[in-house]
């Protein structure tokens, strides 16, 4: 790291803007508490039951490993602080409570939101509905003072985290953070039954993303600003062309990510789009935003070879070493790879080196580290 001449920071702002190459590939993994509990030797149920331990865990982590260029995950993701604070809007299973203590927290989708609730939606507006009523069909919670009993101790955790990541001088990759609409209705409906909406009561699925994607913006873009970090993110899984054709994909997602996209860029503010799934034949649809207003987040079942050449000059991209090469390949396999997505993705700037979607439990330390070291030492090819 002798030769280089940037800080974390403006490696990270360089590549996702597009703008220029940085003198190295900036390398922000996706560290959760699934990976940081066994590198740290703590159980993942006792890393669900404490989230000042996961805190610390990932700390010693990020001070173990030498650091990285900007926080995927700056303070836990356990069950509450995925509900509260991020709005995952499903139930977990936990492991110490519902599953055994070394399973990994897993989803639990259910059909929890009804056909009415739709249209309570797009009447009272996103936030009163979630926060006055659905969290409480989804958690152990039961009342007003119980919600902000657990938002004050996430906030109180906040703190902490902003004092020690402050002493690091490392700062979050995305300044706010919110799960796409349609991405959210799909988890309280369940696919199954979403689907059905979809082709059977499109009317009604689009008041509720109307109003939703309405009441999105304003707070990203407050909180980027709180924040002084002008990067927001959104999280989708299931409205790739993996799931559904493209006309679906037009009519219920893409005008409104347009609609996102276009008031974010112009505040300054760049959406990382977390995009799980095969995104191929949707791809060539992020040609149409503006250059460097997107950063492709890609979890490996997406193509980011041919991505690239769509795309390239446009967007960039974040990722995307994939879990499976992590758990079941050698440090040398890690290397390899990360070569190739340097020299091939890379080459020109527009990449953030990361993982497809999370650092798995099962990855190893040799591995974690691998993928941490290239990013460091590795040079840009001369392409």
């Amino acid at each position: 790291m002798g030769g280089e001449i940037m800080d974390g920071w403006d490696r990270v702002e360089t590549a996702i803007r597009y703008r220029e190459k940085p003198d190295r590939v900036p390398i922000v993994p996706q560290l959760t508490k699934a990976a940081s509990a066994p590198f740290q030797g703590i159980s993942q149920a006792d890393a669900c039951r404490d989230d000042e331990l996961i805190l610390d865990a990932l700390i010693k982590c990020y001070d173990e490993f030498g650091g990285w260029d900007a926080l995927y995950m700056d303070i836990p993701d356990s069950e509450l602080m995925q509900i509260l604070f991020w709005q995952q809007p499903l139930a977990w299973k936990v492991p110490g409570r519902d599953l055994p203590d070394d399973y990994a927290m897993q989803v639990l989708e259910e059909e929890v939101l009804t056909i009415e609730e739709y249209d309570r939606i797009a009447q009272e507006g996103w936030q009163k509905f979630y926060y006055d009523y659905y969290v409480f069909k989804i958690t152990h919670m039961e009342t007003q003072e119980d919600l902000q009993r657990e938002m004050g101790r996430i906030e109180k955790l906040g703190q902490k985290a902003a004092v020690e990541w402050g002493k690091r001088s490392v700062k979050n990759l995305c300044g706010s953070i919110d799960f796409h609409p349609f991405f959210k209705l799909s988890l309280m409906r369940s696919m199954v039954k979403f689907t059905e909406d979809l082709y059977y009561r499109g009317e009604v699925v689009e008041k509720a993303l109307k109003r939703m994607t309405d009441d999105m913006i304003q707070p990203l873009i407050d909180t980027c600003k709180e924040t002084g970090i002008y990067v927001a993110a959104f999280v989708e899984e299931r409205a790739s062309a993996f799931y559904y054709p493209l006309h679906v994909f037009e009519r219920f997602w893409w005008k409104y990510t347009e609609q996102i996209v276009d008031a974010l860029f112009s505040e300054g503010i760049v959406l990382v789009m977390h995009l799980d799934t095969d995104w191929g034949k949707n791809v060539p649809y992020f040609k149409k935003l503006p250059k460097g207003s997107v950063v492709l987040e890609l979890d490996s079942m997406t193509d980011i070879f041919e991505a690239k050449k769509v795309l390239e000059g446009h967007q960039a991209f974040h990722g995307d070493v994939s879990p499976a090469l992590q758990s079941v390949g050698t440090p040398e396999d890690i290397e390899e790879y990360c070569r190739k997505l340097i020299d091939e993705v890379g080459y020109d700037g527009g990449l953030v080196l990361g993982v497809g979607c999370e650092v798995p439990p099962d990855c190893t330390k040799e591995n974690f580290r691998a993928m941490i070291e290239t990013a460091k030492h590795y040079e840009f090819s001369k392409k």
